[in-house]
């Protein structure tokens, strides 16, 4: 899927695909993919999915945070926010020693249009969360 992600385009079958890369979800599909909240800030859009699994998928996430860019910024030439966070959890996080960050199950910049998502698990968030205090 191109980095032009929303809540809207990450279906069950391509969290299926996300979960499965990241290593999360190895038996099993995603069923159902529900939008339990939505906010936007300054530089993003955070939406809260609730995810149902055909199967019980045991070591996989019920919850995701998908974090976009704002839509009205997309294709904007001067406007790079995400670049550098889908950089940071693409090439540096993976190789903490230290898992002080949440886990991110997909990550996508598009430099052609500027859009941008990263996908984590839910709880990981506030796990890391409270682990830098």
């Amino acid at each position: 899927m191109a980095a032009e992600a929303s809540a809207k385009t990450m279906d069950a079958d391509y969290l299926t695909g996300a979960l499965r890369r990241s290593g999360v979800l190895r038996r099993g599909r995603v069923k159902d993919v529900v939008v339990s909240s939505s906010r936007p800030t300054v530089l993003s859009l955070i939406e809260r999915l609730q995810i149902t699994y055909e199967t019980p998928a045991e070591d996989a996430p019920t919850s995701l945070i998908l974090k976009t860019g704002l839509p009205e910024r997309i294709g904007n030439e001067t406007w790079d926010a995400g670049r550098q966070e889908i950089a940071f959890y693409t090439d540096v996080a993976p190789h903490m020693s230290q898992r002080i960050v949440p886990l991110c199950y997909d990550a996508s910049w598009n430099p052609e249009t500027r859009a941008w998502h990263l996908l984590y698990g839910a709880t990981n968030v506030m796990r890391a969360a409270r682990q830098s205090r």
